[in-house]
């Protein structure tokens, strides 16, 4: 009888410290840190490791002439919009890809003594239009710490387009003692056999968030050099310098 009370005192016990371990272990699971999921929940936002968005840029030509070149006016502008996608390299650097739509307008400067795409002739204006399709890629360094926002950060990077549609467009007025006509004529050229349709440039974009400004450097020649358009010359080169803003969604 003594070892039966004994035993089943001891089973109570030992029952007794099991459960009380058994408890402790469960509070500990309760506490524990569940770093997989914690790294899972960070991966939202716009400095994800993979992020795509939307861009929108507008930019001016600037009015910059070479030794050789044809001069431009403040009208002269590029508008670009299309997607782009950014991957996380680490905290502090990131690479991406653009697709994008660009139209660029390049308006001739009216000189009738400085003008060298109608030397002695003064238009109303005297435009090529370009639209081009294309892409390119960019290096992104990120600066401070800004946790899963874009932040501080400075891309370089480079496009190339494709001319599908360029063509030049003319406009003039008619002279007042003509009777008969409206009082502007526009004549506008297309299929022109003399334009590189291939171009590239290189940038630089320096952000804050979602707005930035970009900086352009057209590195190709809008003209082939031998085509002779001009009074048997080719055109000049046009302002290679682009300078706007530029938003990323």
């Amino acid at each position: 009888m003594f070892f039966t009370k004994v035993t089943m005192r001891y089973i109570l016990i030992t029952s007794f410290f099991f459960c009380f371990a058994a408890s402790c272990l469960a509070q500990n699971t309760i506490f524990e840190r569940d770093v997989a999921s914690k790294r899972n929940r960070a991966q939202t936002g716009e400095n994800t490791k993979m992020h795509t968005g939307v861009i929108l840029s507008y930019g001016r030509i600037l009015p910059v002439a070479e030794a050789d070149s044809g001069k431009v006016d403040l009208r002269s502008s590029i508008l670009s919009y299309g997607f782009y996608g950014k991957r996380r390299i680490n905290n502090t650097f990131s690479f991406g890809w653009i697709i994008e739509y660009s139209r660029m307008s390049y308006s001739i400067a009216q000189d009738t003594l400085e003008n060298k795409f109608t030397p002695g002739i003064e238009h109303e204006s005297d435009r090529f239009n370009w639209n081009l399709i294309g892409g390119g890629g960019f290096f992104r360094t990120n600066f401070g710490k800004r946790g899963n926002v874009l932040g501080k950060h400075l891309d370089i990077g480079g496009n190339v387009m494709y001319g599908f549609a360029v063509k030049r467009v003319i406009s003039r007025k008619d002279d007042p003692s003509v009777a008969m006509g409206s009082e502007q004529q526009q004549n506008v050229y297309k299929r022109l056999k003399f334009i590189n349709r291939f171009q590239y440039d290189a940038f630089a974009r320096i952000g804050l968030g979602n707005f930035g400004v970009i900086g352009r450097y057209r590195l190709s020649d809008l003209w082939k050099s031998h085509e002779s358009v001009n009074n048997n010359e080719s055109f000049p080169e046009l302002s290679r310098f682009t300078v706007g803003i530029d938003l990323r969604l």
